[in-house]
């Protein structure tokens, strides 16, 4: 991976992991009052399905939820910047739109039911639709994020 690549699959990471995390918490509030709970709710990987997650912050499960999701973040910056390398095109909404998409169908009509990410648990269906849409934006906005690095903004 050149040095370039490599540093936009970081910014599309911080960027997605942000936006991500700020759709959950957000979701998690206004669906239960608790926008810790999906966050949590994601160690159901690591847990179990018979282990209950807090639905306020706790250290290790807010935490842990927290890596678990940037790792996934990282997962998915990584093909929509390769995706973008291959085909030598900027960074444009469809392309991030589809990257969300497969997100979705991967989570949660591919993947056993052990990593299905457990946040739906904890907010509307329109919650849900939320987040992903914050991880096409966080694909979508991640060069202009650099972009600003670039110009010590």
């Amino acid at each position: 991976m050149n040095k370039n690549l490599f540093k936009q699959v970081a910014y599309a990471t911080t960027s997605t992991a942000a936006s991500t995390t700020l759709a959950m918490l957000a979701s998690g509030e206004a669906f239960a009052a608790a926008p810790w709970a999906p966050i949590n709710a994601v160690n159901h990987m690591v847990d179990g399905e018979e282990k209950q997650q807090p639905l306020s912050f706790s250290p290790r499960e807010s935490l842990l939820g927290l890596l678990l999701n940037a790792s996934a973040m990282a997962g998915w910056a990584s093909i929509y910047e390769i995706v973008l390398a291959i085909s030598n095109k900027p960074s444009n909404f469809p392309l991030a739109a589809g990257t969300a998409t497969l997100a979705y169908l991967i989570d949660y009509h591919v993947v056993p039911k052990r990593l299905v990410p457990g946040i739906e648990k904890h907010m509307s269906r329109n919650g849900l639709i939320v987040c992903y849409i914050a991880l096409a934006l966080g694909l979508w906005l991640s060069p202009r994020t650099s972009e600003l690095e670039e110009r010590n903004i």
